[in-house]
């Protein structure tokens, strides 16, 4: 104990602690901030929890890699990337 917190009786003859008066961990000036900030929490989770559970599954897309392409050049003529499938001989 520190010697400012000890309190003398008015004999001398014995030394007491003093405690510091208490006081209430929650008082009135934040019980309202902290209501407000449990609140807010409380709508940003269900704000998640319903945006990421109602969203529709990702449909993959389709793999447009190797598709064939058909481009024209400057005089009018189609040009493709691959060449025409071989005609059936009968």
């Amino acid at each position: 104990m520190m010697p400012t917190q000890l309190n003398k009786t008015a004999a001398g003859r014995r030394a007491t602690f003093k405690p510091h008066p208490q006081t209430p961990m929650f008082t009135k000036e934040w019980s309202f901030p902290a209501i407000l900030t449990v609140f807010l929490f409380g709508v940003c989770g269900l704000i998640a929890y319903f945006t990421w559970t109602l969203m529709p599954p990702a449909t993959p897309m389709r793999n447009h890699v190797g598709s064939p392409i058909t481009l024209t050049d400057h005089n009018g003529q189609t040009i493709a990337d691959r060449a025409p499938a071989p005609e059936k001989q009968p």
